[in-house]
């Protein structure tokens, strides 16, 4: 059993993960096992009998001493989950708050707003649009965006009026990759001028403005606008 976590400690944000190990049949007395430490713990006055909440009332040592006394075997580890952005663009902390926000935190996160969006240039523009699963185009449509994101890669769910479509990002070799459906896209990101490659930030906000070609020059897609931060306790 591994039970893992992700979050920001004090250098930076880190995967934290606990494994328990069960050989020789001991495992159906794990679920059983914390009840009866805390009955020896009652017993030599280790806690106030009563009834209240649990949580606290038995540290992960002592039930790792318990399980250990059982025969199990258990194992922390620790290790660093630097997202892809920050590992890809050299100056990354000199970026405005709203685009490291987009960009720096694992975990899933949403954001909303407004795009204008321009279709494909030619046949070939068009077919690779509908493989990718681009947007049609439109003004001012409203924005939702998605986003899932480890030390590995980060899947991105946008959300263009009622159209919707998928990319998955990773890095390679230094290079961020982008891939819509079949079709792939290698992301030239430079941090400059308070920028990140595409985006801009204005009054607070992410800023984006994303143009796709064929090697030809000839436009897959093209949609720019703004987005911000879903507050955690709006649905």
């Amino acid at each position: 059993m591994t039970v893992a976590v992700l979050g920001r400690g004090p250098q930076g944000w880190e995967r934290r993960s606990w494994d328990l190990v069960a050989t020789d049949g001991i495992g159906p007395r794990v679920p059983a096992e914390p009840a009866a430490l805390l009955v020896e713990k009652l017993l030599v006055g280790g806690l106030p009998p009563g009834a209240r909440d649990a949580a606290g009332a038995l540290t992960l040592a002592e039930a790792e001493a318990g399980l250990h006394a059982l025969g199990l075997h258990t194992e922390r580890r620790s290790a660093p989950a630097v997202p892809i952005f920050r590992q890809a663009v050299a100056g990354f902390d000199a970026l405005p708050p709203a685009v490291r926000g987009l960009h720096d935190a694992p975990g899933l996160r949403r954001f909303e707003g407004s795009a204008d969006i321009d279709g494909p240039e030619g046949w070939c523009a068009a077919l690779l649009a509908r493989l990718a699963g681009f947007p049609p185009p439109g003004r001012a449509v409203p924005v939702t965006v998605e986003i899932d994101a480890d030390e590995t890669r980060e899947v991105w769910t946008r959300s263009f009026g009622r159209h919707r479509f998928r990319s998955v990002l990773t890095l390679r070799g230094g290079t961020v990759h982008e891939r819509f459906g079949p079709a792939e896209f290698a992301l030239g990101l430079t941090a400059s001028g308070g920028a990140l490659a595409y985006p801009v930030t204005t009054e607070g906000r992410f800023r984006f403005d994303v143009l796709i070609r064929l090697r030809s020059g000839a436009r897959i897609a093209h949609y720019r606008g703004w987005l911000r931060p879903v507050p955690d306790d709006q649905p």
